[in-house]
């Protein structure tokens, strides 16, 4: 009787956990958010930006979520509506990182015109957040709010007005606070493949010395091991009202800070610059194209043959530096010393023509 009495006592509390079980089940899955700390490879040979992104570097790149709801804040948000993610790469011989977001939106509202129309944070836009030193903190430039002159980190809204169906545009505008830093942002690619929208750009880097009449002074160079704070987001309308709809960001962030990284660094997320060299762009029908290296490992020199018509050869060490400078004969087989070269790994970078590239490695002893 004690155990059927027992069992009736606790049959409710039974029924209300399997109820909770079931549905969490049910319920939609929390979205992912970027590593703690993304590894950004470095290239030897940068992307070509065509809004395409089938270059070797983005293979080797590994995708980050842009799907943490910060407005409105925790909202599930069916990913037919919206999904986004983004990857990195970095070059040390141009000095720029480089972007691949890429998001699926069933309704992409473009019309933003400076000076004229809603602000640009109310239009489908890709926003890249900067903090070159990983500081964190306040970051409004010459904060009028505030009276704090924090110029440690960036807000880039990144505009682009949508082409047509298969097209592309390179036309864009970047804007933060207290201004348009479209310069920032040399190469910007934006393509339409029915709902999905590839947005390829590369990115110069600032201290916080920086300084709008001298820009330069204040540019960084970009090292492996370098640590940043950094995180991506997507602004979201879907109805040509002026009026965003929707924020979504790469990072988690407390409920109290969903709309902070424009003005703070705080709740950034961080990513490392790796050494490791990807072999950059492959295109065309370079991908038939063979190099012969040999001896390797080498000490004294090496053979290279290619069975294209290369004109330059380029030997790289593992920190993207240029070591040695050759020109080449057609297809001829040529010996070309590394005698200079202290002990490691190196890479060959040729040039077929004026866009064409191979990269291969090999070892002195």
């Amino acid at each position: 009787m004690i155990v059927v009495k027992a069992h009736k006592k606790y049959s409710r509390y039974l029924f209300l956990l399997l109820q909770s079980l079931v549905l969490a089940f049910l319920a939609p899955p929390l979205f992912s958010a970027q590593d703690d700390t993304v590894k950004v490879n470095h290239v030897t040979i940068a992307p070509v930006i065509d809004g395409i992104g089938e270059d070797a570097c983005w293979e080797n790149a590994g995708w980050q979520t842009i799907d943490q709801v910060w407005i409105n804040y925790g909202e599930f948000i069916d990913p037919s509506d919206y999904s986004g993610r983004y990857k990195m790469v970095w070059s040390s011989g141009e000095n720029l990182l480089y972007f691949l977001v890429e998001t699926t939106d069933d309704a992409a509202i473009g019309g933003f015109v400076e000076g004229q129309t809603a602000d640009v944070y109310n239009y489908d836009i890709a926003e890249v957040f900067i903090d070159e030193n990983n500081s964190g903190g306040p970051h409004i430039n010459d904060n009028t709010q505030t009276g704090e002159n924090a110029e440690n980190a960036f807000a880039y809204h990144i505009y682009a007005d949508f082409p047509d169906e298969g097209g592309v545009t390179y036309e864009h505008w970047v804007g933060d606070i207290p201004g348009p830093h479209t310069e920032h942002l040399p190469g910007f690619a934006l393509r339409k493949t029915g709902d999905v929208y590839t947005r390829e750009f590369s990115l110069k880097v600032y201290d916080e010395n920086y300084d709008d009449t001298d820009p330069e002074a204040s540019r960084v160079m970009l090292t492996k091991d370098k640590v940043m704070g950094l995180s991506v987001a997507y602004c979201d309308n879907d109805e040509e009202d002026g009026q965003r709809d929707n924020f979504f960001g790469s990072v988690w962030v407390p409920e109290a800070n969903y709309n902070n990284h424009w003005m703070n660094a705080d709740d950034f997320g961080t990513v490392r610059l790796q050494s490791e060299l990807i072999p950059g762009s492959v295109k065309g029908n370079q991908s038939e194209s063979t190099i012969e290296i040999y001896p390797n490992p080498a000490s004294d020199y090496i053979q290279v043959k290619v069975n294209e018509a290369a004109s330059k050869l380029e030997i790289v060490d593992l920190s993207g530096n240029t070591r040695s400078v050759f020109f080449l004969h057609g297809t001829e087989k040529q010996r070309i010393s590394v005698s200079h070269l202290i002990q490691g790994i190196y890479y060959t970078r040729i040039t077929a023509d004026d866009t064409s590239f191979r990269v291969e490695k090999f070892l002195v002893l």
